[in-house]
C-alpha cells in the first residue's frame, strides 16, 4: 500500500507489502518506489500572424504559439527561439519560430511554425506649400520631395507621388496637388498642398553691331536688325524695343551710337543687351546746272578779268 500512482506521485514513495498465507498469518516489509515521467509533451504549434506597431516592432510569447500543446503530466515551461520582430521580417515569407515544451520531469519536446508578420498601419503624410520656378524650356516636375513637410511611418516610405505633377507656363499661379505616399507594406496616405508655379527666367537676347546709312537724310532700325540670334523665351516675349530706332543727320559720325535692346516676357522677368550702331551718309549730293550762263569782263587795262560764282550756275 499504497499500489496506484498519479503525476503527483512523481519521485520516491514509501510502500508497505503486507503477505497472509492460508492460515491468515501476516508479515509486512518496506521499501521505496520511485515513480518517474519518461513521457515527453505532445508539442502543437500554430501558423501565426503579428502585427507591427507605430515603432515597427511586434513580439509574441509562447503560450500565443503553442496552442494545443499537452503534457501526461505538467508543462512547466514553453520557450521559442524567436520572440521579436522589426520591419526587416516583413519581406520573410518563411520565417520559422520553434517551439520548445519541458515539462516537470525535464522531458522536453518541440515543433515549428511559421509567422507571417505584417505592417498594418498606414504612413502618416505630412505636406507643405511649395514655389515652383518653370525651367529654361517653361516647364516644371513637382516631385515629392518638394512639397513633403516630414512624413513618417513606422517602417519605410517607398513612393511620393504627386498629382498633378507636371506644370507648363499656362499654368502660373496656385495650385492644390495631392501627395500620395507609400509604404514597403503598400499602406498609403495622402494629403494637400498648394504649389505656386512662378516664370522667373529672363528673356535670351543676344545684340550684335551694325552699319546703316542715311536715306534722303534719316534711317529707321528695327530690333531685328540687332538681334544677332532669334530672341527668345522660356514661356511668351513681349515685342522688343529700343533705347533709338531713327537717325539723322547729325548722327553720322566716325563714333558709333550705342543702341540698347530691351526684352520683357509675360510674367515681366526683363533682359537687355547693346549694340554699336555707325551711322553713314554715303548719298552724293546732286548737282543742277543752268542751261548757259553769260558773264562780262570789267574794263580792267590790258587784261580784263571776270569771276564766276556757284550761285551763277547752280
Amino acid at each position: 500500500f499504497p499500489n496506484t500512482f498519479t503525476c503527483n506521485n512523481i519521485g520516491n514513495n514509501s510502500v508497505t507489502l503486507t503477505v497472509i498465507d492460508i492460515n491468515g498469518n501476516a508479515t509486512t516489509c518496506s521499501t521505496t518506489l520511485t515513480i518517474q515521467d519518461i513521457t515527453p509533451p505532445t508539442a502543437s504549434c500554430n501558423p501565426i500572424s503579428v502585427s507591427l506597431d507605430f515603432n515597427g516592432n511586434a513580439s509574441i510569447v509562447a503560450s500565443d504559439f503553442g496552442i494545443g500543446s499537452t503534457d501526461n503530466c505538467t508543462i512547466t515551461s514553453y520557450n521559442i527561439d524567436i520572440s521579436s520582430f522589426t520591419c526587416s521580417d516583413i519581406s520573410n515569407n518563411s520565417l520559422s519560430v520553434t517551439l520548445t515544451l519541458t515539462d516537470e520531469s525535464s522531458n522536453t519536446s518541440s515543433c515549428s511554425a511559421l509567422v507571417t508578420v505584417q505592417d498594418n498601419m498606414a504612413p502618416i503624410a505630412i505636406c507643405q506649400d511649395y514655389t515652383a520656378s518653370l525651367d529654361n524650356n517653361g516647364t516644371i516636375t513637382v516631385t515629392g520631395a518638394n512639397i513633403d513637410g516630414g512624413s513618417y511611418d513606422n517602417c519605410s516610405i517607398t513612393n511620393y507621388n504627386v498629382i498633378p505633377g507636371t506644370f507648363i507656363c499656362n499654368d502660373q499661379g496656385d495650385h492644390v496637388v495631392t501627395m500620395t505616399i507609400t509604404d514597403e507594406s503598400s499602406n498609403t496616405s495622402d494629403c494637400n498642398a498648394t504649389v505656386t508655379i512662378v516664370d522667373s527666367t529672363p528673356p535670351a537676347i543676344v545684340c550684335h553691331d551694325i552699319t546703316v546709312q542715311l536715306d534722303n537724310g534719316s534711317v529707321t532700325i528695327t530690333p531685328a536688325d540687332i538681334d544677332q540670334s532669334s530672341s527668345s523665351d522660356n514661356c511668351t516675349l513681349e515685342p522688343l524695343t529700343l533705347s533709338k530706332s531713327s537717325f539723322i543727320c547729325s548722327d553720322v559720325s566716325i563714333n558709333p551710337v550705342t543702341v540698347t535692346m530691351f526684352a520683357i516676357d509675360e510674367a515681366g522677368n526683363t533682359a537687355n543687351c547693346s549694340a554699336n550702331v555707325l551711322v553713314q551718309d554715303l548719298t552724293p549730293p546732286t548737282a543742277f546746272c543752268v542751261g548757259s550762263v553769260s558773264i562780262y569782263l570789267d574794263g580792267t587795262i590790258n587784261g580784263g578779268s571776270a569771276s564766276l560764282a556757284v550761285s551763277d550756275v547752280d
